[in-house]
């Protein structure tokens, strides 16, 4: 998991699921789920960017912008 800079947003790897959801952190509330390679294991967020970086188990990294 990891958090955004103003910490509005939370950014969770599913790991079976071959996705990545995004919640509001002041309701819990899934914004959106997105698929990704199979077995997602790593999550940053880049500030300056504000892209969410996710690492696969594949050996890919898939970068989105927040």
């Amino acid at each position: 998991m990891v958090l955004s800079d103003d910490g509005g947003s939370l950014y969770v790897v599913n790991y079976k699921s071959d996705s990545v959801s995004k919640l509001r952190t002041d309701t819990m509330e899934i914004v959106k789920t997105v698929k990704v390679d199979h077995h997602p294991i790593g999550i940053t967020f880049d500030p300056e960017k504000r892209q969410v970086w996710v690492a696969c188990y594949s050996g890919t990294i898939l970068v989105f912008q927040d």
